[in-house]
């Protein structure tokens, strides 16, 4: 199971024990976002794709975003 915690200040009072408490449970692995980072074949792939989009066929987001379907397994 992976699940995704957001801490809008991980300084805090209350964030500070609660990442140690975490880290010190032998399951739970925590990966911070500044430790993610995208391979260089993916970001060149995304740069390649930018470069050879057509603006008039972009769809906006905002119009879009409500029509994905996902698969939820649980």
């Amino acid at each position: 199971m992976r699940l995704t915690i957001d801490i809008s200040d991980a300084n805090s009072i209350k964030a500070t024990p609660l990442i140690e408490y975490l880290k010190s449970l032998d399951f739970v692995s925590i990966i911070s976002e500044n430790e993610y980072v995208v391979p260089d074949w993916h970001q060149q792939i995304v740069e390649e794709r930018l470069a050879n989009s057509n603006s008039a066929e972009l769809l906006d987001w905002n119009e879009v975003k409500d029509t994905f379907m996902l698969d939820n397994n649980e």
